[in-house]
């Protein structure tokens, strides 16, 4: 439908206010710059927009990983508790250092043991300690000396 020059004036006058609306003369067509909007590979520019982001920040692969694609409640743990044994726990020893100069105190540490991702790596522990353990009855029952079984005890449960 063509306006004409009165219409136009007048649709144009109606709509002055908020609207983004213009009336023109003639149709307008109105095409798609992309047909087929997989091929600009949006996807992909985003991942990897989030990998450079996240390695800016000093994550590690696992953990991005988990945000892109999803992962076991293991792996993500796992990728969790590197990312804070390898990332966050130097720089927190680092603060700490500088509060224990500046305030005069000492033995200041950050902690992340109350946190659910320590779980798996306790279970883990259990599990070494115990073969630990029976690789000590072992030795004992082959005659290691007594001293040297207190010593390795001492080890294992950190006394």
């Amino acid at each position: 439908m063509n306006f004409s020059e009165a219409e136009q004036q007048s649709l144009n006058g109606q709509l002055r206010g908020n609207k983004q609306v213009i009336g023109l003369k003639s149709k307008v067509a109105i095409d798609r710059f992309v047909s087929d909007l997989s091929s600009l590979k949006l996807d992909e520019a985003v991942i990897n927009s989030i990998h450079i982001i996240g390695m800016m920040y000093g994550l590690n692969k696992d953990v991005i990983s988990i945000a892109i694609k999803g992962s076991t409640y293991e792996n993500k743990e796992k990728a969790f508790g590197a990312f804070i044994d390898y990332t966050l726990t130097p720089m927190s020893r680092q603060m700490c250092d500088l509060f224990e100069t500046l305030f005069d105190k000492e033995d200041l540490r950050g902690s992340w043991e109350d946190m659910p991702f320590n779980q798996v790596f306790q279970v883990e522990k259990v599990a070494n300690d115990s073969i630990k353990l029976d690789n000590l009855i072992k030795a004992q029952q082959l005659g290691l000396d007594e001293k040297e079984v207190q010593k390795q005890l001492n080890m294992i449960f950190g006394t």
